[in-house]
């Protein structure tokens, strides 16, 4: 039992501002667990209790605590949950601090714990947060009176104050660790459910690709059966009208028109399976040029649009890529040039070096153009921002293919345009 007119240590300083300097100065890296258990050891210490709890509010109704730790005649023993009807703590929650400075079993004689524990006094305090909420109490026993003086009692509530400061923190703690693992739970399902829409959008986009290939090879066959009796008409029949002739070579235009439309499907089948052969050579680009301007001039005159070529580099300049997909890039790139240039104009083919070891070639025309916001759209598949322009045909895949095709041949691709105004479309190989 502490004296209460010899509250003073030999140094002349206040047991209790001493404790509560001793604890603030132990506990001060501390938190968690750890904090509890030195404060628990430093409070008993100060008063001169056998035991000190600090007791978290875990039920108002009945009240009902668990505590944070617990100092038992010089150590540490095992946390408990407790109702605290019928004991000291009860009055803590109704009434604030409560002292009882002896004969506590005979007070609370349905607590058979006071018994057990063999004490006879008892002070506590209530935890307070900063909203004024009661969140836990700090409590100490003893086998005599604990404290007798005002002040002792006084500063009983500023170890209250601080042990309830740190049950905040934890408080906050565990909050925050509760949502993280929430969110991490919902992330982890978010991307589990998109992991699973990758793979079912994948799945079904092979089996897509697959049904394409699959259908354009069986078009061919039926597209190059009309086109090829189409052919034996127009030269194996002298007998035919002007009309009758006219209405042949509508069908043998249209048949190489699908013919081109099950093409580009298939080529666009091919790239997305990883099938797509390429055959690289030694080509000469401006051989491939003008092979591909041959192809398209049938097309051009149909609107009056002259090809023109441009060398600012070798004639004989080279590049190696497959000679065939090659000129399939010339010539869809030729193509939108003319399907979308103004008529009675000029589509001009430049050929320039680029740097030591590369060779650009541009397809530059006067037509439409195409606005900034949309250019990035151009070489996805299936876009067409021409579609409410019903008088320009095409299946919204060339540039998708154009695209693919000079990737898988090591070159690069691109456009500048201006609305209104044209568009030059430009791709890249390595020179040779």
């Amino acid at each position: 039992m502490l004296d209460p007119d010899k509250e003073k240590m030999e140094d002349g300083r206040d047991t209790y501002v001493h404790g509560l300097e001793s604890l603030v100065a132990s506990t001060m890296p501390l938190v968690g667990e750890e904090f509890f258990a030195e404060f628990v050891r430093r409070l008993a210490e100060t008063y001169g209790a056998q035991f000190a709890i600090v007791n978290e509010l875990i039920e108002s109704d009945p009240v009902a605590v668990r505590s944070l730790a617990f100092w038992q005649n010089g150590q540490l023993g095992e946390n408990i949950e407790y109702k605290v009807k019928t004991t000291p703590c009860e009055s803590v929650y109704s009434d604030g601090q409560k002292y009882y400075p002896a004969n506590i079993q005979s007070l609370f004689p349905d607590d058979e714990d006071l018994v057990h524990m063999g004490v006879h006094s008892y002070f506590g305090a209530p935890m307070i947060s900063n909203s004024g909420e009661v969140i836990g109490h700090i409590c100490i026993l003893g086998e005599q009176s604990l404290a007798e003086s005002e002040k002792a009692k006084s500063y009983f509530n500023i170890f209250a104050a601080r042990a309830a400061a740190e049950l905040e923190r934890l408080k906050l703690e565990r909050e925050i660790i509760h949502h993280r693992d929430k969110l991490k739970e919902l992330v982890d399902e978010k991307m589990a459910s998109l992991r699973h829409a990758k793979e079912s959008a994948e799945a079904a986009n092979q089996v897509k690709t697959e049904f394409l290939a699959r259908m354009t090879f069986e078009l061919k066959i039926p597209a190059n059966s009309i086109l090829g009796y189409a052919e034996l008409l127009k030269e194996g029949n002298d007998s035919m009208s002007a009309e009758q002739q006219g209405f042949v070579d509508n069908i043998i235009s249209a048949g190489w028109l699908l013919d081109n439309i099950i093409n580009d499907v298939l080529d666009i089948s091919l790239v997305e399976t990883g099938e797509l052969f390429i055959n690289h050579t030694r080509c000469r680009v401006t051989e491939c040029v003008n092979e591909s301007i041959k192809m398209i001039e049938c097309q051009a005159k149909e609107k009056s649009i002259r090809v023109v070529c441009l060398y600012d580099t070798d004639a004989d300049a080279c590049i190696v890529a497959d000679k065939k997909r090659l000129k399939q890039i010339f010539t869809n790139l030729l193509s939108n040039a003319v399907k979308f240039n103004r008529d009675n104009s000029v589509v001009k083919v430049k050929i320039t070096p680029v740097g030591k070891n590369k060779i650009r070639i541009s397809i530059i025309d006067r037509g439409i153009g195409i606005a900034e916001e949309d250019q990035h759209k151009i070489f996805e598949k299936f876009e067409r921002l021409d579609a409410e322009e019903r008088w320009i045909g095409g299946t919204g895949i060339g540039l998708a293919i154009t695209k693919r095709l000079v990737e898988h041949m090591g070159g690069c691709i691109g456009v500048d345009s201006v609305l209104g105004e044209g568009s030059t479309f430009w791709v890249e190989f390595a020179s040779t």
